[in-house]
């Protein structure tokens, strides 16, 4: 169920940054190490990337602490981006957001 809200969140944030040729294919949480693997296709490409990250939960939302991809540019680029947001992802507000806090 967790994965359902929280694959739905970041669908969200992905198309309403303009994103919307990026597709989730999974998302595997360990909340303990606090570990995340989601898998994604990109319009285009044969095969899927892989990205792999660690986070901590703070009340503003989640904030990525490190991230690899399967793509060394990727990787790159997520961590440039990341470097001027501060890593920080916001939740969303209401019920959702409390479930998605329970299970990270």
């Amino acid at each position: 169920m967790i994965d359902s809200v929280l694959r739905k969140a970041l669908e969200a944030r992905i198309a309403s940054s303009g994103f919307d040729w990026v597709k989730i294919v999974s998302i595997e949480l360990r909340p303990e190490p606090k570990t995340a693997a989601l898998t994604v296709m990109l319009d285009g490409e044969e095969k899927p990337v892989t990205i792999n990250a660690t986070y901590a939960l703070e009340e503003g939302g989640v904030r990525v602490k490190s991230l690899t991809t399967s793509r060394r540019w990727m990787t790159e680029g997520l961590q440039l981006a990341l470097t001027k947001s501060g890593g920080l992802i916001p939740l969303p507000g209401g019920l959702q957001g409390k479930l998605v806090r329970m299970f990270l």
